[in-house]
């Protein structure tokens, strides 16, 4: 696929042991809204690839108010732990803040349910095209991290997210890969996706805020859909070596404990679904098909696992 027919994360599926109070807890502390919620029944077990009832048996979908991409899909299933520095497949996904970071950080480090990662950091990328950004990042209940970013200023070659409410919605997806694996060649030449920020790593920032060790290279990839300006919203991919990643087993039939099943709108899933099911290095687990069930209301969607076991879901039309 030379021309990307993806657009933006929809929303990423987020599986824990009490899936209730997940949702509770995070409609409190960022602001979010419940857009609907449902029975997780063998239709979209089918559509998921996943084993009947191990995802519990009701989903519920929450997204910063009237956004229409971003969401999180909550559902059963278990908690993720951290034996190591860096996660594997879904690791974790990135907010966009637009005021008080500082009072939404003093609220979720005294939280219960939240657990903060590291303190607050103001990092400066516009060298690199990019702007001044505050973030920090916490582990909710399930145990995949949220990485909470607020802009300090423009970036230059891009526009940075936006939301008209004080936590917005999910603008990154973050996926953790091993070094010299195949998934960047098969988001690039299979999903058609664009690399609009590459860069190695062997110090600073990054290897202060996740734990990794020095002699650890790592690399930063940005890709993004079709839109303009490093497009709408998109998969920050990390690359490690095996030995700082989660060994975490994939599961074919059950999700992944916390952040397990990305959701990504299309502009052409038929062309999306001929070009994964013509790729050796994907395995469908679903066909496109109409899905009855909020948010879908009849729009087609499929499900397939990548390279290194990510799902992920197509869907026809963005929700909400």
């Amino acid at each position: 696929m030379t021309h990307s027919a993806l657009t933006s994360p929809a929303c990423m599926t987020y599986a824990c042991s009490d899936p209730q109070r997940m949702a509770a807890s995070v409609v409190d502390v960022y602001g979010l809204e419940t857009l609907c919620e449902g029975v997780v029944d063998s239709h979209l077990e089918s559509l998921w690839g996943i084993a009947p009832d191990s995802a519990g048996k009701s989903f519920a979908v929450l997204r910063s108010p009237g956004s229409d991409r971003g969401m999180i899909r909550v559902v059963a299933g278990q908690d993720r732990k951290h034996p190591t520095p860096m996660g594997t497949r879904w690791s974790g996904v990135e907010f966009v803040v637009m005021e008080d970071i500082e009072g939404l950080y003093d609220k979720l480090e005294a939280h219960p349910d939240f657990v903060v990662g590291r303190p607050l950091k103001t990092i400066d990328l516009t060298d690199a095209g990019a702007n001044i950004h505050t973030y920090f990042y916490v582990y909710p209940p399930g145990g995949t991290y949220f990485v909470m970013t607020m802009a300090r200023s423009k970036a230059r070659d891009y526009d940075f997210p936006t939301s008209p409410n004080p936590v917005g919605h999910i603008f990154d997806i973050h996926m953790d890969v091993v070094k010299d694996g195949p998934s960047r060649g098969f988001f690039e030449d299979t999903l058609g996706l664009v690399a609009v920020f590459d860069e190695d790593t062997t110090e600073g920032l990054f290897y202060e805020t996740w734990d990794m060790p020095p002699d650890s290279p790592a690399k930063l990839t940005v890709f993004k859909g079709d839109a303009p300006k490093y497009g709408l919203d998109g998969i920050e991919m990390r690359t490690f070596e095996r030995r700082v990643m989660d060994p975490l087993p994939a599961v074919a039939d059950k999700f992944d404990p916390g952040c397990c099943m990305a959701t990504y709108a299309c502009t052409d899933i038929d062309s999306v679904f001929r070009s994964v099911s013509e790729s050796k290095l994907a395995t469908v687990l679903s066909e496109p098909q109409s899905v009855r069930a909020e948010p879908y209301a009849g729009a087609r969607a499929f499900t397939f696992l990548g390279p290194e076991n990510q799902r992920m879901e197509i869907c026809e039309k963005m929700w909400g």
